[in-house]
Order: structure tokens, then sequence, then C-alpha cells
């Protein structure tokens, strides 16, 4: 795989593939045109998972018939419409072990991912000083032509460890893709960041349990819960299957919490 592939297909697939999208139909990557005949006005739930957050809920992507404008031909920028399954609503799995049926408010605002009206649709390039907000739209073509540049760049420097890859945590085939590339360029690993850091919760939980990975605290059969600065039913680590089990805690279990009471103490930091 060449460069120039590589880039494309990292562009793509690091959209959100969990939900069908704009882009260009022809390409080979993802398919816009569903193997199965739509029927008009009837839905079809496709099973997927939230991509906002690295609780990894499942979810059931509303998919409808209808048309979307999209962008024909590389380089050539032709409109067009073309008849395809869309995504409408996106709702919890109920047979997903995490999400359990349902989805937070961030969940549910995800196909906007796809849909915002400011979401970026082409590749922009800076044309003021760092900082500036300048920013000039340019094509395809352009922008990874100047990407392919400045990496034969670095290879003419004898430079490869002078890359840095940024990207969200993952691990999924995009996450291979890009930890081949930059073996194979000679570049370091890539570094991950997110807004909502769980690193620290992941080395805890690491040094703790032998597990490098979000803990899973079993509220459903607790007697009580005190929290400190932690807001597990709003958006820390997972607060979908969170409030979930802290539901079936607060309806009481025979002998243990007949009768509900208020037993959570939030103490701020």
């Amino acid at each position: 795989m060449d460069r120039r592939s590589f880039i494309a297909l990292t562009a793509v697939t690091g959209t959100s593939a969990t939900l069908a999208s704009c882009g260009n139909p022809e390409h080979q990557i993802i398919r816009f045109i569903p193997e199965e005949e739509h029927v008009p006005g009837v839905a079809e739930w496709k099973p997927s998972l939230c991509p906002l957050c690295q609780a990894g809920c499942g979810v059931l992507v509303r998919v409808m018939e209808g048309d979307a404008e999209v962008v024909r031909g590389q380089g050539v920028g032709q409109t067009g419409v073309i008849r395809m399954g869309l995504a409408k609503k996106l709702e919890g799995n109920p047979a997903h072990p995490i999400s359990q049926g349902k989805l937070c408010a961030r969940g549910q605002a995800a196909i906007q991912v796809t849909y915002h009206p400011d979401r970026l649709t082409h590749p922009l390039k800076r044309t003021g000083p760092r900082g500036s907000g300048q920013f000039q739209q340019i094509g395809w073509d352009d922008a990874l032509a100047q990407v392919v540049a400045a990496l034969d760049g670095l290879v003419g420097a004898n430079n490869q460890r002078g890359l840095a890859f940024l990207k969200r945590p993952g691990r999924g085939q995009r996450d291979e893709l890009v930890s081949q590339f930059l073996e194979r360029f000679g570049a370091p690993a890539a570094v991950s960041f997110e807004l909502f850091s769980d690193d620290v919760l992941r080395r805890a939980n690491l040094m703790s349990f032998g597990h490098e990975q979000l803990p899973t605290f079993d509220l459903e059969h607790s007697r009580y819960v005190i929290s400190f600065g932690a807001d597990f039913l709003g958006t820390w680590n997972s607060p979908v299957a969170q409030s979930a089990a802290y539901g079936r805690m607060r309806q009481g279990r025979r002998g243990v919490r007949d009768t509900p009471r208020l037993s959570a103490m939030s103490v701020g930091d």
C-alpha cells in the first residue's frame, strides 16, 4: 500500500463508521448502496457501537431509504443525488451487555456526527498564524498531495522519526493499520489522546487487578454508593451501564433495601 492510499483509507475509516454517511458512493471502502432492498417508509435497525466515549455502548441504528446529496468522481467534485439507506435515529441495543437497551444524551446526539451542518466536509489548510483560526478549503487531491510531499521530505532528510501521529484511543482495524504504517515508515508509535482522559483510571485498574481497562463496578448489588467527585450517572466511566445498575439497586432486593431511600452521597472536589 502506498502512502496516498494509506492516507485516503485512514481518512475514510476515521469518520463515524457506525452510521451511513455522505461521501463518494463509488469508493470501494464503504458501500453506499445497501445489498438488501429498502422498502420506502419501512425502517430497518442495524446494530453498531456508539463512538462518542470509551464505554462502547451497543446501539441500534434506525435506517430508512431516502435521497442523499453526494459528490461523485474524486477530483471532479460533481454533486448529485443518490437513493440510499440513511440513518435516522439511534437507540440502545437491548441485547448489548453494556447499554442494555439504554443510551445517554451524548449517544442520542451521535447521529449529528454525520448530519450536523457545521461538521467538516472538506480538508482545511491553515492560511494565517498558528492559533488565528484562519483556514482555506482545499480539495482532497491537493490535501493528500501535500501530506505525501511532507512524508517524502522526512524520508529525504532521513528523519522518519520526526513524524508524530495523533489519534483517539482504540483497538480496531484502523488502529492496526496505523501501527503497521508507522512501523514500516520508521516513525514512533501513535500518540493517543482523549478529551475526557481515563488514563489514570486504566492505570489504577492495571495495578490493582492486572487489566488496563475501565473498571466495572457492581452497583446493582451494592448496599450504599458513596461518590467523591465521580459523576457516575453523567459522563464518568460508563454512565449508561452505571445508571441502569444504580436504578436496579434503588429498587431494593428481598431482605436488602426493601424500602428504597436515599443512599448515594456525592462530595465535590
